[in-house]
């Protein structure tokens, strides 16, 4: 095998998807999240691992999970505990009134002591629904379990169906559940036309900025192409900025930094926990950085195949989000789509082969089709 090949073996294959199945169901805590609900999540999953092995797990099984996701997500459908489709909400309106959706509100208003630091294609996302933003998320919740059934992957829609911190994360008004399957789009879009992934992974990213992590090592895997459509996407879906000033989106992005006083479920509140003694705020924006940078250049030499690019991105993703200042588990609802769809080929299937996208200039095959099977 080449050096640097970033191939898991079976067993590691294996251990990655059992290690998933217990962070994503057990150690991965949220207020709200009660211990009879994980272990309804771990029975349900471990069910499905069982009807997997036995080859029962059809379509009975994979409609039955899909309303099981729908419905927990409808019964936690109460009071909204985060503020990031509020802030979206008023930024929609004051865009709307002429104003820059990044600049500072009114005394008063919920932009006056707040800060919308997302994309211009959340405000297009949530337009619709600005009565409710919380219903996109059911949206895209419900597509997500949707897809991963059509795809038979039972595994992975037991896991995004009954995971306490998921069901939770679609309706307690955080977007990152909507990031999540626009990011799964980009993926899988990419796993067949790399250009057209890097495309819709711009569509993603305008929407959350954090979206990016996956660029490099989709450039990585497929060439300077994704780089260019990715590009040339952002170029049209940030052309709002022009009339409302590039420096206000910075602003707004400093603005959300400034905005936590306490660390929180991140690397510096670690540190504290273990040091008895408060970090420097200051340190840790330029440190994540740095990070997330040296990750991405450690996967970039190692990336053979599109499962590395899942893989990779989402490293790059958790080091860059979590090794600052502040964090939050919401952050998790943008990787469960994607790790959900690979999980079941962890498991159940033969090791993942080294491969080169089709669309990079030096595989055999550039320029042919792929089937169109998935």
């Amino acid at each position: 095998m080449p050096r640097g090949t970033f191939v898991p073996t079976e067993l590691a294959q294996r251990r990655l998807a059992t290690a998933v199945v217990v962070a994503l169901t057990v150690l991965v805590a949220k207020p709200g999240q009660t211990l009879p609900a994980t272990l309804a999540a771990v029975a349900l999953i471990l069910g499905t691992l069982v009807l997997i092995r036995l080859g029962k797990a059809g379509p009975t099984t994979l409609v039955a999970l899909v309303g099981i996701g729908v419905i927990l997500r409808l019964i936690r459908f109460r009071a909204v505990e985060a503020d990031p489709l509020t802030v979206t909400v008023a930024a929609i309106n004051q865009a709307l009134s002429g104003m820059s959706p990044y600049s500072i509100g009114p005394a008063g208003s919920l932009l006056g002591s707040s800060t919308f630091p997302y994309g211009p294609v959340s405000l297009a996302w949530y337009f619709p629904v600005q009565f409710e933003p919380r219903l996109m998320e059911l949206a895209a919740a419900t597509a997500v379990l949707v897809a991963l059934a059509v795809w038979r992957r039972p595994l992975g829609l037991a896991i995004y169906a009954s995971a306490p911190i998921f069901v939770l994360l679609a309706t307690d008004g955080s977007n990152d559940t909507s990031a999540g399957l626009l990011i799964l789009l980009a993926l899988v879009v990419a796993e067949r036309h790399a250009r057209a992934g890097g495309a819709f992974l711009a569509v993603a990213a305008a929407f959350k900025p954090y979206a990016a992590a996956w660029l490099l090592p989709l450039v990585a895997w497929a060439g300077l192409l994704p780089l260019v459509a990715f590009l040339a996407a952002s170029a049209v879906l940030w052309l709002p900025l022009l009339a409302w000033g590039p420096g206000s989106f910075v602003g707004a992005l400093h603005r959300a930094e400034d905005v936590h006083a306490a660390s929180y479920y991140s690397l510096a509140a670690g540190l504290e926990q273990v040091l008895g003694r408060p970090m420097d705020k200051a340190m840790f924006g330029p440190l994540r950085l740095v990070l997330g940078l040296g990750t991405a250049i450690f996967v970039w030499v190692a990336i053979r195949s599109h499962d590395a690019v899942v893989v990779g991105g989402s490293l790059v993703f958790l080091v860059t989000m979590y090794a600052g200042y502040w964090g939050t588990p919401a952050y998790l609802a943008a990787i469960a789509p994607i790790l959900c769809w690979k999980v079941d080929g962890w498991v159940t299937r033969a090791p993942v082969r080294e491969s080169v996208s089709i669309e990079h200039p030096l595989h055999p095959m550039a320029g042919t089709e792929l089937p169109e099977a998935l």
